[in-house]
This record gives structure tokens, sequence and C-alpha cells, in this order.
């Protein structure tokens, strides 16, 4: 009679989630090791990675510079000078020089600790895209009419998020209320009085202070052999003077001694709770145990909060904060959202999600939780949205994964260890993580109460 050892589908899809980690591990390291890094001697740093089997050129600049450096009263001008930066011509562009005209397109993003702005040509535009991003370097032409139209942009972005996922304007509270001191007490997009009142000599101001090369990283990406890009850098980018950066000192958050628990009123459909925890900055070692711990407490149906909650039938859906926003250079929040079903309970609700957290610094995560987190965490490393167009296998997701490094842990290089710091964590290291961090004296809690006036 034969006998056959049977596997479990969970088990199988962990092995195979295994298999395909190590085939990508291999392929990283050899990546890594190809990409080249310049200083020019503006202190402009230069990046640079062929890649022959795409067609297109990604140039993305990272600016050091972003919510993080904002005070009261211009909070919002690192991402109003985002949408002023691009379009408009500028001195020094020849004719032709846009990007409809090159058949190329553009980004940019602001998040609390840098700026980027992306362009993306065919490989023949590269040294014109060069051309123009370096005179927009040099040149923001911000005059009073184009600040007064990009500042009813911004606005209209705001009432947009006002309006739109409640998550939106409840993570907003929820980091208003944990942060007493920290300047990521502030919305990345500003407070709206203070869009509304920055001026042009501020917004120029501003810009002349941050956006010099010694603060900047230009990353290629593409289809371009590196000494021609290089060269062109040189070229249009090179004698763009440095500056020194004023010396800032960023209120420190003090330590939090206690719960906290505010109440947010908004025409809802029905209750939600945004909770956070405050945790590390990305170069703390606890970082990579927090990471699994994210996975296991809220990410898929079988997790920890979306089990016990739904077994209850308290909840529609558990949200966590979004991963690109999980890690910054400072100490910053793991957030939750817990989204009620009609009719439950908000009490109960809200203590089994403290429960199902905090139980994980007095009892260790079973091995399956632990394998299955951390093949997640790799497999997302190596190709977090592999069926989009921004993808580590496409030159826009190495470009973003190669400036995030840079301008927050200081090197790229340090995304070569990510993943086995992820192959090391252990039951016991997350115990210890979340014993620090996951507590009631470290928590923030914001309720949203529906109102019953309309958006």
């Amino acid at each position: 009679m034969m006998h056959r050892k049977v596997i479990s589908i969970p088990l199988l899809i962990i092995l195979c989630l295994g298999c395909a980690v190590a085939f990508a591990a291999d392929s990283f390291k050899e990546y890594v090791a190809r990409i080249k890094q310049v200083k020019l001697e503006n202190g402009l740093t230069v990046i640079l990675y062929e890649d022959r089997s795409i067609k297109r050129v990604v140039l993305q600049l990272f600016v050091g510079v972003g919510s993080r450096n904002e005070y009261p009263g211009i909070t919002g001008v690192s991402h109003l000078i985002e949408h002023l930066y691009m379009p408009g011509k500028r001195p020094g562009d020849l004719p032709g020089d846009d990007l409809d005209h090159i058949g190329g397109s553009t980004g940019a993003h602001t998040y609390a600790d840098f700026t980027d702005v992306i362009v993306t040509v065919p490989r023949d535009k590269v040294e014109p895209a060069i051309r123009m991003m370096a005179n927009r370097f040099r040149d923001l032409g911000a005059t009073g009419e184009r600040v007064e139209a990009e500042k009813r942009v911004v606005m209209n972005e705001r009432l947009l998020k006002e309006n739109g996922p409640i998550i939106n304007m409840l993570i907003e509270q929820l980091w208003a209320t944990a942060f007493l001191a920290h300047p990521y007490k502030n919305p990345v997009g500003g407070w709206p009085s203070d869009i509304q009142s920055t001026s042009v000599s501020e917004v120029n101001k501003y810009f002349k202070t941050y956006y010099v090369p010694n603060n900047a990283v230009l990353v290629v990406v593409g289809n371009v052999k590196a000494e021609d890009a290089l060269a062109h850098i040189r070229r249009y980018w090179g004698a763009i003077p440095s500056q020194p950066l004023p010396e800032i000192t960023i209120t420190a958050e003090p330590e939090q001694r206690g719960a906290r628990r505010a109440f947010y009123h908004y025409p809802a459909a029905q209750p939600a709770i945004a909770v956070g925890y405050k945790v590390p900055a990305l170069l703390d070692p606890d970082r990579f145990a927090l990471d699994a711990i994210r996975v296991i407490l809220a990410d898929g149906a079988t997790s920890r909060l979306n089990k016990a909650l739904r077994a209850r039938a308290l909840i529609s859906s558990v949200e966590m904060g979004p991963s690109w926003d999980a890690a910054r250079r400072d100490p910053i929040l793991m957030t939750f959202v817990v989204n009620l079903s009609p009719g439950a309970n908000l009490e109960e609700a809200e203590s089994i999600t403290y429960r199902e957290i905090e139980r994980l610094g007095s009892e260790p995560v079973t091995e399956y939780e632990l394998q299955k987190a951390k093949n997640k965490l790799e497999t997302q490393f190596y190709s977090y949205i592999i069926h989009q167009p921004w993808t580590l296998y496409a030159p826009g997701g190495k470009a973003v994964q190669i400036g995030y490094y840079q301008m927050l842990a200081g090197d790229y290089r340090f995304m070569d260890g990510v993943v086995e710091q992820y192959q090391r964590l252990t039951a016991n290291s997350l115990l210890d993580a979340a014993r620090k961090h996951l507590n009631p004296r470290n928590r923030t809690t914001v309720v949203l109460l529906p109102d019953k006036e309309k958006k």
C-alpha cells in the first residue's frame, strides 16, 4: 500500500512563495550591484541603472524637503512647490522643450520627509528631459499669478480629500491628536488657512533654500547608457551652485505617557475607529518586526483583526495605514482603521481591537503566522505591485525604491539587507517589539461619530 504525505494548501502556498522569494533574492542582489552612484562637485547625487530590456527612461528627482521642514503659517508650501515645478516655460528651455513635444509624462509627490518629481521619456529624449529638469531646478517660475492658480488647485484637492473616503480625514485627525510637538502632526498637504495665506515671496524663499543640488538626488533608470546620461547631467546640472542648508531644529516628540482618545464628528454612514501606536523610524532595528506585526494584524481576510472582529459581525473592513508611509526619518504611527457594520456595538469593537493588537506583547505569534508574514513582506518588497506599471520590473518602480532608501536611510544599498532582516525574525523578536511599542500608554484613538447632516 502506498503512503502519500499530504501538504495543506496554506502550507503549500507558503512554500511556493518562499521559492519565488529565493529566486528574486539572487536577481535583486545582481540588480543592486549594477547600480552606479556619482556625486557632482556641487553636491548633487546621481544614481544610474541601465536596463536595455525596456524602451523608456525614468528620471526621478528627490529633494530632501517635505512637510517635516515646515512651520506654522506655511504648512503645505512643499506640496505647493511640487505643483509649480514642472509646468510652464523657463529660461534655458529650447524650442520644443516640453513633455508633449518629446512624448514624455510627468508626476510628482510630496511626503513628510522628501519631495519627488518623475519624468518618463523615450530613450532618445533623455537630453532635453535632463535640460528641462535642470532649468526648473534653477528657476521655479513662481509668479503671483501662477502661485494663486496652484493654490486654488491645491484647495480643490483638499476638498476632494474631505469629501472622499473617510479614512483620509480620520487618519489626518489621528496624527494631529497623537503628535503634540513634532511637525508630523501637520497634514502633508498643509492646513487650509496656511495654503490660502502663503505668499509668492514665501514660496520663492522656501524653494531657494531647499532646492539646491547638495540637497537632491537624481535617479536615472532605463534604456540609456549611464555615461551618456551622466554627461548630460554634468552639462546641465553641474553649474548650478550649491549652498549651505539651514540648520533647522526639528522638535522631538515627547514621550507619550498615557492613552489618548478623541472624537471626530463627520457626516459618514457608519462609525469607525482609528488607532495608532508610536513606533520607531526606518533605521531602528525594531522596524522589521513591526512590519511583520502589521501584516499579521491587518493584511488580508485571515489577519487577526479581521478574523476577531468579523466573528462578532462588527465590521465591514479593516484598513492599515498606507505601506508607502509605514516608515519615516523620525518615529511615526502604526495605524489601523476599523470600519463598523450597521448596528455594530462601538465599545465592543474598540475593546476587541485593543485586545488583538496588544496581546502580541504577551503571547508569541505562531510559526505559521510568522512564516506567512515573512513571505508576504519579502514578496511585496520585490514586486509590491507587479501587475501595475509602477513595479520593480519597470523603470519607475526601480527609481522609486532607489530614491526612497537613499533619502530615508542615507544610502540606497540599505535595501539590499531588508529581506535578510525579515528572514531573521523570530516569534520572540515580534514579542519584544510589540511589548515595547504596542501598549496602552503609547496608544492614540480617534472615534468617528456620524453626524446626521449630509456632506
